[in-house]
């Protein structure tokens, strides 16, 4: 790359710029990328790239495959979201997500619909639930240990009233009182639903899936916008849940 050395009216110092956009013969540098709120993000979707069958994960290896789900436009992370409409759904592979459920994980998405029912995301077979997001009703996010014992928790403050909302879940152990939903950089009031024998979550090496709990889940496919999906194996605290609300472009935090 050619080095350019800028008069100090322009530049403090003599220095060589690596990261530039040159255009109509203009030279500017390029936005450096944003850091995440959270600390050691394994999986990051912001589902920016607006065309294609692939979303970029700009963080981890895996790039989603979109199987059906449409690009839709607007005031998003990236300028784009995923929508789903039917019995559609994401691949996120992500297999290293059920090695870093144990004690500390994190797991934020933004979602806009009225679709009170059915599941957001998961990975499953015929007989268990080793992660799974639901509408229910309620926002409910369900985890199963290697005994099948399974611990849930939920919030009736659900964010499925047609609007954009930032969602959180926030494991910081594996107990019941470890575990927290956020909405909109707020904590909600959640209710625990455990079995007694609960251990610790069951580390697992399948696929995760967005908008089903997996790819034949024919009438459990969630319908409405999902952005900016991050996978943490951290549990931030509150002032970092407020900024990654913050920078959700349709937020109305100052």
């Amino acid at each position: 790359m050619n080095e350019i050395e800028l008069d100090e009216s322009v530049w403090n110092d003599s220095e060589t710029v690596e990261d530039v956009e040159i255009s109509d013969q203009k030279l500017a540098l390029k936005e450096p990328e944003e850091p995440d709120d959270f600390d050691d993000v394994i999986h990051h979707w912001e589902f920016g790239d607006g065309e294609g069958n692939t979303a970029t994960n700009s963080t981890g290896d895996d790039d989603a495959e979109l199987e059906g789900v449409e690009w839709v436009s607007g005031d998003w992370v990236g300028g784009y979201a995923l929508e789903n409409s039917g019995n559609d759904y994401v691949n996120l592979g992500a297999q290293d997500v059920g090695s870093a459920l144990d004690d500390e994980f994190t797991l934020a998405f933004t979602v806009e619909s009225s679709d009170s029912s059915n599941r957001l995301l998961g990975v499953s077979d015929s007989s268990r639930h080793d992660l799974l997001v639901e509408a229910s009703g309620d926002l409910r996010f369900m985890m199963e240990d290697s005994g099948s014992s399974r611990l849930r928790i939920e919030t009736s403050d659900h964010p499925f009233d047609g609007d954009p909302h930032r969602c959180v879940f926030v494991k910081d152990g594996n107990s019941a009182d470890d575990m927290s939903i956020y909405i909109d950089g707020e904590e909600v009031s959640t209710s625990i639903d455990s079995d007694e024998n609960f251990g610790s979550p069951v580390e697992w090496d399948e696929d995760l899936y967005l908008f089903a709990e997996n790819e034949g889940g024919a009438n459990d496919h969630w319908e409405g916008i999902i952005d900016n999906l991050i996978i943490a194996d951290s549990a931030p605290n509150s002032e970092e849940i407020e900024s990654d609300y913050a920078d959700q472009p349709w937020s109305d935090s100052d």
